[in-house]
């Protein structure tokens, strides 16, 4: 599974937090904003996109043909089967 990006293309996958885990007035780090970035990219191919709110302690996890998946405080999110075997451990990004 390729991970990189051309302009051709959505990755296959994707990850966003708003900078240093605070949301802003800002377009561009805006919860919204971010939400209609990570939906643009599923929307155009990407197979998994996480969405990692540090403030709120959340992660949106998209995924093609599905509403996001909202997990609240996990300790961890599994990223099968896109990413089979990997799992992002949540403690050390909190």
């Amino acid at each position: 599974m390729k991970l990189s990006y051309s302009h051709d293309h959505a990755p296959d996958s994707n990850r966003k937090y708003p900078s240093n885990g605070q949301l802003s007035g800002d377009c561009s780090d805006d919860l919204s904003g971010l939400q209609a970035k990570m939906q643009k990219y599923i929307d155009n191919g990407t197979l998994l996109g996480l969405l990692i709110d540090r403030k709120n302690q959340t992660v949106h996890i998209y995924r093609p043909n599905q509403a996001p998946e909202i997990l609240d405080d996990p300790e961890a999110v599994s990223c099968d089967p896109e990413l089979p075997g990997f799992t992002l451990r949540m403690a050390k990004i909190w």
